[in-house]
This record gives structure tokens, sequence and C-alpha cells, in this order.
């Protein structure tokens, strides 16, 4: 196996990361904004990492489908 394979992450996995990685941002956001903040910064933020949130879910999602397809050819 190669390096680039065996250190390769699969596309599941990235998606997961992602989504967490935006619901960290999004929580920090929120604290910020709960706290009083009217940062525009803070706010955009916010906006950013709700995007961040819905293509990570979206990778999720086309991964599942892309092993589903597998275990199908497979099976």
């Amino acid at each position: 196996m190669s390096s680039i394979a065996a250190t390769a992450q699969s596309p599941l996995a990235i998606g997961i990361q992602g989504f967490q990685r935006a619901q960290e941002a999004t929580s920090d956001a929120a604290t910020q904004i709960a706290g009083g903040s009217l940062d525009p910064e803070v706010i955009v933020s916010l906006s950013q990492s709700a995007l961040a949130a819905e293509v990570s879910a979206a990778v999720i999602k086309l991964a599942d489908q892309s092993l589903g397809t597998l275990l199908d050819v497979m099976a």
C-alpha cells in the first residue's frame, strides 16, 4: 500500500471531522453572541460555520451513498 493511500482519510471521516469543527465554531460564536457580542466577525463566523456544517453533511451523505453502491455491486 502506498504511503499516500495509507495516510488518506475516508470521505466519511473527513465529513464527520468537518461537521464536528463546524459544530464547535457554531457553539463558540453562539456563546459570544449570547454574551452580548455584536462583533460582525462573530456573526460572519456563525454563518460560515452553518455553511461548513451543510457542506460536511453533504460529504457524509455522498460517502454513505457511495459505500452503499459499492456494497450493492459486491453483493
